[in-house]
């Protein structure tokens, strides 16, 4: 079977012509099908049949399927994509303190503005509490195209995207706990408990 000749242009059998998907992931009747044509093309359909199997097309169904208004033949594999790792916080800490890389020093009233929101965000955690749940990575699974090649799946990165502090943890149930009391800090793509935090400057809460 030359695939690229193939491609280009199509295959006759039995008086019919075929076509491959662009993704190569479907061989179908290149014809819109109708009650009219359909009743002939049943009449062929064993030999057609016979013959695509003949030819190495993969996915031959035992049965014709009609999708998106084609008469698909055979039908490859799709790949599955990989589910990336995730970390899910418990609604308690789902809106944990956002830090920047130095400590806020307030200079304006919009800042002091802020800061009150910083404020009511901030939630503590005790020593060995559940913070949240890490879900690792699903690695992908390879799919196949008509003609039998392996379409090969991306997977994760070996490495973890996501970071914890040195006073989380992550226990043989795939939970995230607390090694210490203190207050939840995410920080880009880590997290982290703070057991002490400073916030810089006189902050006036009376509005």
């Amino acid at each position: 079977m030359d695939k690229d000749k193939l491609k280009k242009e199509g295959l006759n059998l039995e008086g019919f012509e075929f076509k491959v998907s662009e993704d190569e992931l479907m061989f179908f009747w290149d014809e819109i099908p109708t009650e009219e044509n359909l009743k002939k093309f049943k009449e062929v359909w064993p030999q057609v049949k016979s013959r695509l199997i003949e030819e190495g097309i993969f996915g031959v169904l035992e049965e014709p399927e009609i999708l998106d208004n084609r008469l698909v033949v055979a039908k490859g594999v799709p790949i599955i994509p990989f589910v990336p790792e995730k970390i899910e916080l418990l609604e308690k800490f789902a809106k944990c303190v956002s830090f920047q890389d130095e400590p806020i020093d307030l200079q304006d009233k919009e800042e002091r503005k802020d800061i009150r929101e910083i404020h009511r965000k901030i939630v503590c955690a005790e020593e060995n509490e559940i913070i949240g749940k890490w879900y690792p990575p699903i690695p992908g699974l390879d799919g196949v195209n008509v003609f039998g090649e392996t379409l090969q799946a991306p997977q994760p990165s070996s490495q973890s995207q996501i970071r914890l502090g040195e006073n989380l943890f992550i226990d043989e149930e795939k939970f995230i706990k607390a090694k210490q009391a203190g207050v939840l800090v995410c920080q880009q793509n880590i997290i982290d408990i703070f057991p002490e935090y400073e916030i810089k400057g006189d902050v006036d809460f009376s509005g």
